[in-house]
């Protein structure tokens, strides 16, 4: 089976929260450098590359698959599991109240936050719950194949699962990429 190597969980981890890191863009525009008599928002560009870096990562990461060598997948019953999405809400929510930006301690708690995200999220199947794939077109599904084994399926909201066969190639450890 295949594998992701560590770093490229953690762009997807990464990714699914590009929309938060907009957020915070906007949020902590006010934490400013003085360069050369001009004011600079290093926080908010910081988070703009960070979201931009991720996006990249993102679609490499689903254009190397691709590029894989298809099979076709067997599909005895499936699950839409678009209610997964609602996860992240907390995870959007969180940042937003209460916590002072121009406060050191407040970026220990959003890390502190985060790192607990990362631990849970990223050995877990949820790594590919991601409302960017979704805003983007993918949903998510999970199958139960032939043997009863059960895994993940990412595919494009177009993509017509109910004639039993999916042409697909492996993401991950029972994790796939409709193609």
């Amino acid at each position: 089976m295949v594998d992701f190597r560590g770093w490229v969980k953690f762009s997807l981890f990464f990714s699914s929260y590009i929309p938060l890191w907009l957020a915070m863009a906007v949020k902590v525009g006010d934490v400013t450098y003085p360069f050369r008599g001009l004011s600079i928002p290093v926080l908010s560009i910081a988070f703009l590359i960070f979201s931009a870096f991720s996006a990249i990562i993102l679609v490499l990461v689903f254009r190397v698959s691709s590029e894989k060598e298809p099979k076709y997948k067997n599909i005895n019953s499936y699950k839409s599991r678009e209610d997964l999405l609602t996860t992240y809400l907390i995870s959007y929510i969180f940042p937003f109240i209460g916590l002072n930006y121009s406060n050191i301690s407040s970026w220990i708690i959003f890390a502190i936050f985060f790192f607990v995200l990362a631990a849970i999220q990223i050995p877990s199947n949820h790594l590919y719950v991601n409302p960017v794939l979704s805003i983007f077109g993918y949903k998510l599904y999970e199958l139960e194949g032939e043997e009863l084994e059960k895994s993940i399926l990412v595919a494009a909201r177009k993509e017509d699962i109910s004639d039993g066969q999916i042409k697909v190639v492996e993401l991950g450890n029972s994790v796939y990429l409709s193609v």
